[in-house]
């Protein structure tokens, strides 16, 4: 059921997280967007390897 999908909802839950502390003014605005790049960086790399490995099967089966 979440097959491929833990990453997106953890990179959004560490985003709404970061947003959320920052607003209620536990966390500065630095350190906020650290996380919400880090999160965002592993959606694409997970998106990345994803693509990659599907065109790599899909060039071995021909």
């Amino acid at each position: 059921m979440l097959s491929g999908k833990k990453t997106y909802m953890t990179a959004a839950g560490g985003v709404l997280a970061a947003v959320g502390a920052w607003l209620s003014g536990d966390m500065e605005l630095g350190v906020t967007i650290n996380i919400v790049i880090t999160s965002l960086l592993a959606v694409f790399l997970r998106k990345g390897v994803k693509t990659d490995t599907s065109a790599g099967s899909d060039n071995s089966n021909s």
